[in-house]
């Protein structure tokens, strides 16, 4: 039986099924992947399970949307964003640091990233694009002792340009790297600390989520940051604020409000009203793909002009902020 056909609790077992036989492996392995967690076995990941399967299931759900053309595509790229939103609260220096990554990878011309799978920015030197990913998970140090002992030896890479940082690297790995593993093996050239991703072996399968979350001060301090960008946001042009509120880079989606109303800084409504919209018009875009197309639509302008505005907007939030 045809899904938009059917009655209510056709419809109810109908998408329960889907989920069941198609969306929750690809569920449950993007959790495994990007966070080590298991579904099932461990409170983090049943949460974060939970929140994936809300989603896809609001976007099964909604009227007047066409049917998904592939949908364990779409489960892999709302887990990947859930988990990513769970990484930036958790982790907001390294979060941060990703971000500058990959804006790099995208601006640099002698850097490129592509799709490597529904869930995986793959990045590289431009020769390489296409190329199948090198995998650093083994020894990671290894890379980045190499970084330290070869031409850049006894240099601070604290204050080395992040572009020359990421080539060396790059170099280092002897191909391209996943968006993940590269702010990974980035992150302690640059003295960023914070495990974003923790080994299930050294914590073990059956660890409490309590035993592992963050401390009070990384949450007070994740909340704190949270609310100043906020507050600088809400200070922007309209046009940069709805850029940098709702749109993405074309890598992993940012999904700005998801974090801002989950960490408590603004609800919903509130940030509808701060954006200028009402609040179905602000659903309507969240949920709207390609977002950046709706938004260009609904400026009227157009996307290279979206992403002129999302681009400034960040960078003033930098300077605001005191931010690289």
């Amino acid at each position: 039986m045809p899904y938009y056909s059917a009655g209510a609790e056709e419809r109810e077992e109908l998408l329960s099924g889907l989920i069941e036989a198609h969306a929750a492996p690809v569920i449950r392995r993007v959790l495994r992947r990007k966070l080590c967690l298991f579904a099932g076995e461990d409170a983090d990941a049943d949460e974060l399970y939970q929140e994936a399967v809300v989603r896809l299931v609001a976007r099964l759900s909604a009227a007047g949307r066409p049917p998904l053309d592939d949908l364990r595509g779409y489960a892999a790229r709302v887990t990947a964003n859930v988990c990513h939103s769970h990484l930036r609260a958790r982790y907001p220096e390294p979060a941060h640091l990703k971000n500058r990554v990959r804006e790099i990878v995208a601006r640099h011309p002698d850097f490129t990233s592509w799709r490597g799978g529904p869930a995986e920015i793959v990045c590289g030197f431009k020769e390489w694009e296409g190329q199948p990913c090198v995998r650093p998970d083994a020894d990671p140090g290894a890379i980045e002792e190499r970084v330290r002992s070869g031409s850049l030896r006894g240099a601070d890479l604290t204050r080395l340009p992040l572009a020359r940082l990421v080539a060396e690297v790059f170099g280092e790995a002897g191909g391209p790297l996943e968006l993940d593993d590269l702010a990974s093996l980035v992150a302690p050239l640059r003295g960023v600390t914070g495990r974003p991703a923790e080994s299930v072996e050294e914590l073990g399968l059956h660890e409490s989520a309590a035993a592992r979350g963050p401390s009070g001060e990384e949450v007070v301090a994740g909340r704190e940051l949270l609310r100043l960008a906020w507050a600088e946001i809400r200070a922007l042009p309209r046009g940069q604020r709805l850029a940098v509120c709702l749109t993405n880079d074309g890598g992993d989606a940012d999904d700005l409000p998801a974090l801002l109303v989950g960490g408590g800084v603004c609800t919903f409504p509130g940030l509808a009203a701060s954006l200028g919209l009402s609040v179905v018009e602000c659903f309507a875009l969240y949920q709207a793909r390609p977002v950046n197309a709706a938004v260009a639509e609904h400026l009227g302008v157009s996307q290279a002009q979206v992403n002129r505005l999302r681009w400034r907007g960040r960078e003033r939030l930098r300077g605001r902020l005191g931010l690289e």
